[in-house]
């Protein structure tokens, strides 16, 4: 799974949008966005929006490599897609919360202009620069009360996912819009219907089933039904590791389940705690411990659900997330590369 990832991150590094041509505003050589990510959104900028005290040496060069590309992707869609056309489609999940908090930071670094290098010291927040320069042409004012959330919620979801989407809809001040139909694909002509989506941002990775030759930007399948909706696959080729080691070093709440051993949320009815995951004492790890992640994930999906397991992240609390440690601890189940 490993070399799949990597392979085909390599084949696609330069690649934008679907069959092999730029997206919409790239050159089709080596992309140059009419943005500038040296300054103004630099990865310690990115960074700091979210945790002031983190350095760049707590991350992999890995995941380094993929956010820079993240970044790109998330200014590409907001510089070439009206902000009254852009969706988000939230699940609650781990990979969803990623995206979610590059779009917070994002949206902070706008809300203050563009940000000066002195500023980005460990300890320090983002402070505007008014005389920056170093944007050729300026970005639509992203906020995340002018994304639309897209929510599909079905009598299957998890209460403690409801709950979790409920909390960071009020923590950091978005709309939800729920849709309650049985299928995803009727909630999606609802949202391009009632809500003029055009284009969303998702937390799609290139292990999730259908999606092994997706594309950063990837137009749904119209000839299936689909509405005609481009995805944006902000974290395409980020690996199990590299999610984990986002959310563990920037201390970023995630959905409780996670802590119960649960790696990849489907219907409850038919989704365990991974078995990949479970001790001799019956005891289940939590989903940051599971070795070989891209290719595991899903083991608990499909499945038979166990009641009510026992987690060794520690006893349960009211609050519908977990704040996670850092620094990464080299711990049993650390797979952080």
């Amino acid at each position: 799974c490993f070399a799949l990832v990597t392979s085909q991150t390599n084949a696609r590094k330069e690649e934008m949008s679907p069959n092999n041509s730029p997206a919409p505003g790239m050159s089709s050589g080596a992309h140059t966005p009419v943005y500038c990510t040296s300054s103004c959104f630099s990865l310690i900028a990115i960074l700091h929006a979210i945790n002031p005290t983190v350095k760049l040496t707590d991350f992999s060069p890995e995941l380094l490599e993929q956010l820079q590309s993240s970044i790109e992707f998330i200014l590409q869609g907001i510089s070439q897609y009206p902000l009254n056309s852009l969706g988000f489609f939230f699940n609650g999940g781990k990979d969803c919360t990623v995206v979610l908090h590059l779009l917070r930071a994002i949206a902070h670094i706008m809300s203050n202009s563009c940000t000066n290098e002195n500023t980005t010291s460990p300890h320090s927040s983002i402070q505007p620069s008014p005389d920056c320069a170093c944007c050729p042409a300026p970005l639509p004012h992203l906020t995340l009360k002018s994304l639309k959330m897209l929510y599909h919620r079905t009598s299957e979801t998890f209460e403690e996912i409801d709950h979790f989407v409920d909390q960071c809809s009020e923590e950091h001040g978005f709309h939800v819009i729920p849709f309650e139909h049985k299928t995803f694909k009727e909630s999606l002509w609802q949202a391009v219907r009632e809500h003029n989506v055009r284009a969303a941002f998702t937390g799609i990775r290139r292990t999730d089933p259908f999606s092994a030759d997706l594309s950063a930007f990837a137009p749904s399948d119209t000839q299936r039904g689909w509405p005609d909706v481009m995805r944006i696959n902000v974290i395409l080729d980020w690996r199990y590791t590299h999610v984990w080691e986002f959310l563990r070093v920037l201390r970023i709440p995630y959905c409780v389940l996670y802590d119960r051993g649960y790696t990849s949320l489907g219907r409850r009815t038919r989704t365990a705690p991974n078995p990949h995951l479970q001790t001799e004492t019956g005891v289940f790890r939590p989903a940051y411990a599971l070795r070989e992640g891209d290719c595991l994930e899903r083991s608990g999906r499909e499945a038979s659900p166990m009641p009510s397991p026992k987690s060794s992240a520690g006893p349960e609390t009211a609050a519908p997330f977990r704040v996670a440690l850092t620094p990464i601890e080299e711990s049993e189940g650390n797979t952080t590369p």
